[in-house]
Order: C-alpha cells, then structure tokens, then sequence
C-alpha cells in the first residue's frame, strides 16, 4: 500500500511535468508572470515603483487600539491628579503614557492588510520621516514623560501627520488610475465576470480622487479596493490574455514589472 501510494505521488509529478512541458514559452512565460502579479499585487502599494522604507516607529509588537479606556493611567502634575478619561475627553488619545503609545502605534500600522502602504510608511515614503515615526511623540515615550504631556504631542503630531497623509494618499490614487483604466479599457466590452469589481474600482476611485472634500479615510479605501480589484483580476484571466491586459513590456501603475518578457 505504501509503495504504492508513493507511486502514484510519482506518477503526478511525471503528469505535471508533462503537461509543463507541453505549454509553450510564451504560456509558461504568462503563468510564470500570473503568479508573480498575484502574490506581489498583495504586498505592495498600489505604484509599486516606490521604494519600501522601514517603519521606525512599528518595532513594538505590541498592538494598541484606539478604544483604550481613558482612566487607565493618570497623571499628577502641581499635587493635583488628573484621570486620562478626564484630562482627554476631548481627545482621541486617552489612558496613561504606554496607551497614548499604543494608539499611536495602530494609526501608524493602519491599514494592516498589505495591500497599500500603512500611515506612517506612506509619511515615510513621500520624505516624512519624523511624521511617519511620530518621533516627537515616541521620544517623550523614551524619556517617560507624564500622559499631560505626551497627549499633546500625539494631538499635535496628529494634526499635522493627517493632513500630509491624505494629500499622499490622493496622490498614490491617481498614480494609480491610468493604469488601471488602460487595464479596463483592454479588457473590453462586456467586461469578463471575473473583472467585474475592477469596473467599479475605477469609477469609484476616480470619483474620490477628484473630489477635494475627500478625507484619508475614503481616499485609502478607495485605494485599497481599487489595488483588491486589480489583483483578483489579474489572479482570473488566463496567461495569454493576462499578458494582453497588463503587458509586462514597460513600467505599469497597475502591475509590477517582473523582468521577464511575456512573449519569449
């Protein structure tokens, strides 16, 4: 029984094998570039020709949310003790000093899905270090300073992180876009059932982007489902027509150029 279960593991390796070598170059070549668009689509931002900086401020392992009670900590400042709850009710950063950290922390590591960059790697990548660090915030943390004054830094740091974010945020959106039109627009009409997200991906990401109201909550949204819609529309089309719709002959803002030619 044994032996003969190990035969016929052998016999599908033979099988696919076979059927891998019956493919052409340009199929190989096309599942090769299919599987390769699939996983990385996933790991990298929507433009995936910005480079990837490492997150100073995310080595904690350590994972906060924002919904940290505020009476966790307090804070004694001129003999009178002032309760997070009571000192940040206005805020949105409560609880002791390790609880302001740790909401820092998770809008840093927010969106954590891998799809686009988080908060603070976008700061970082667009040359915002400090902001995508919160450095004021975490070296008031290292000094161990009172919750009194590392909240105001958080809020000030918040302020000012926000804005840069969304004008970010907007951009890497409509980098993106033509890409992904061009991509549509390839597909053709009727677009294939397995594409169909992406159709209303584009509108509705074209949409945010030209709307000077949109916030960084809708914006990253609208980008996350736009790169979500691309990748599970690249993940269903088949090599030859994979490599119609997203060519790997130059840079593309909608797929990663692998190195690899889908015609040899």
């Amino acid at each position: 029984m044994i032996m003969r279960k190990r035969g016929n593991g052998n016999g599908l390796r033979e099988r696919m094998r076979s059927w891998w070598g019956s493919r052409t170059p340009r199929q190989q070549a096309g599942l090769l570039v299919c599987l390769a668009v699939v996983s990385v689509l996933l790991m990298m931002v929507f433009n995936p020709f910005h480079p990837f900086v490492s997150d100073a401020a995310g080595q904690s392992e350590e994972k906060a949310t924002r919904s940290v009670s505020g009476d966790r900590g307090s804070d004694s400042s001129g003999g009178k003790t002032t309760t997070g709850s009571a000192a940040g009710s206005d805020s949105m950063f409560s609880g002791d000093t390790e609880a302001i950290a740790g909401q820092v922390r998770s809008i840093l590591n927010s969106p954590d899905d891998g799809s686009i960059d988080p908060f603070g790697q976008l700061l970082i990548r667009y040359g915002d270090a400090d902001l995508g660090n919160a450095s004021s915030v975490f070296e008031a943390v290292g000094r161990q300073e009172k919750p009194s004054t590392v909240r105001p830094l958080a809020e000030s740091w918040y302020g000012s992180a926000l804005g840069k974010a969304t004008e970010y945020r907007r951009s890497d959106l409509e980098s993106g876009l033509p890409g992904a039109r061009t991509a549509l627009s390839r597909l053709g009409s009727p677009v294939p059932s397995g594409c169909s997200d992406l159709e209303s991906a584009v509108d509705a990401a074209s949409k945010t982007a030209a709307d000077t109201t949109s916030d960084y909550e809708s914006l990253t949204k609208a980008q996350q489902d736009l790169t979500k819609a691309v990748s599970s529309c690249a993940s269903k089309l088949d090599p030859d027509r994979l490599a119609d719709v997203f060519p790997q002959d130059g840079p593309s803002a909608t797929v990663p150029d692998s190195g690899q030619e889908g015609d040899e």
